[in-house]
C-alpha cells in the first residue's frame, strides 16, 4: 500500500470495529456497549483488510454471521444487503447456502423494475454518501451478485441505461459522476463496447478536480472522496489515465485521520469505514 499512509492505523481503525457477532460496526465500543454490525460496515472492513494484505481474525466467525443475515425462505432485506454479504462471502472463499435467491434478482431485473426507482433499506445505519437516488446501485448490485454467483448477465437486460446524458454522463435527471460508474459497470459487464462512448469519457474527464480528486459533476468544487473513488474508477473501466493522479494521491492521503481511518473532505469530517474503503480503492487505481 502507498508509502503517503499509515496502513497500520488502518489495520487498527478497522479491528477495533469488529463485534462478538464476527461482523463490524460503524464505531467501537462505547460504555461497553457494542454498536450494531452491518452487513455494509463487514462488507467494507473485510474488503480493506484483504487490501491491505491483513489476515481476517477468526474468520468463521464473521461468516456465521454473514450467513445468518439471509432469510429462512433464502431471501434478504434488500439488494444492498445481498450484495454486501455476498461479496464478503466471496473474500472469506464462501458462498450463502441458498441461492434460490438468484433467480428472484434475474427475474426482478428482466422486470426492468429497477428502472423506475424503487428503493430498498440497507444495512443497519452506516455512514454511506452514496444516496443518489437513481435506481443504478440496485442494477450494479444485481449485476455484481450474478456475476460473482457464476450467472451470466445479457446486454438486453441492462441497456435500458443507455443512451447517455447530453454531456455524456448518466443519471436519473441529471448526471453524475457516481451513477455514471454503476451504468459504465452493468454495461461492461454485459458486454457492451465502452469505446464508444466518447462523450462518457469527457463528463469523467470534466470531474477531475484541478487540485487533486475528483467531483460528483465537472467544474465545481471541492473534491470529495466517495467522487474520487467512483471518480477513478471510471478511468479504470474507460481504460484512460486521469490527469493529475499524483494530486488525486495527495487529496486521499491528506483526508486520512489521527485514528488512521479517512474522512470525507480535505477540510474536516469524522473517519468512516466507506470513506477508507474508498481512499484504499482509490489508491490502488492511482499506482
Amino acid at each position: 500500500m502507498h508509502y503517503l499512509v499509515d496502513t497500520n492505523k488502518i489495520t487498527q481503525f478497522v479491528l477495533k470495529r469488529r463485534n462478538e457477532d464476527g461482523g463490524y460496526g460503524f464505531c467501537p465500543p462505547h460504555y461497553g456497549s457494542e454498536f450494531p454490525s452491518s452487513s455494509s460496515d463487514t462488507f467494507y472492513s473485510l474488503s480493506i483488510l484483504h487490501m491491505l494484505g491483513e489476515k481476517i481474525p477468526h474468520s468463521h466467525k464473521t461468516e456465521e454471521y454473514l450467513l445468518s443475515l439471509q432469510n429462512d425462505d433464502a431471501g434478504f432485506s434488500g439488494v444492498s444487503p445481498a450484495f454486501h454479504v455476498v461479496k464478503s462471502l466471496e473474500i472469506l472463499g464462501s458462498k450463502p447456502k441458498k441461492l434460490k435467491f438468484l433467480d428472484w434478482l434475474e427475474i426482478y431485473l428482466k422486470s426492468k423494475r429497477v428502472a423506475k426507482g424503487e428503493e430498498f433499506i440497507s444495512g443497519f445505519l452506516s455512514a454511506e454518501y452514496d444516496t443518489s437516488s437513481s435506481p443504478y446501485k440496485n442494477v450494479y448490485c444485481i449485476v455484481e451478485i450474478l456475476k460473482a454467483l457464476g450467472r451470466k448477465v445479457n446486454l438486453k437486460e441492462i441497456e435500458w441505461v443507455l443512451p447517455e446524458g447530453k454531456h455524456g454522463g448518466f443519471g436519473v435527471g441529471s448526471s453524475d459522476v457516481i451513477s455514471t460508474f454503476y451504468a459504465l459497470s452493468c454495461l461492461h459487464a454485459a458486454g457492451y463496447p465502452l469505446k464508444k462512448l466518447e462523450k462518457t469519457k469527457k463528463f469523467v474527464e470534466g470531474c477531475e478536480h484541478k487540485e487533486g480528486g475528483f467531483t460528483s459533476i465537472p467544474h465545481i468544487t471541492p473534491p470529495y472522496m466517495e467522487d474520487t473513488h467512483f471518480g477513478l474508477e471510471c478511468c479504470r473501466i474507460l481504460e484512460f489515465e486521469p490527469k493529475h493522479p499524483e494530486r488525486s494521491e495527495w487529496f486521499v492521503a491528506s483526508c486520512q485521520n489521527t485514528d488512521g481511518g479517512f474522512r470525507r473532505s480535505f477540510f474536516q469530517g469524522i473517519s468512516t469505514l466507506d470513506n477508507t474503503y474508498f481512499a484504499l480503492c482509490a489508491l490502488n487505481n492511482i499506482e
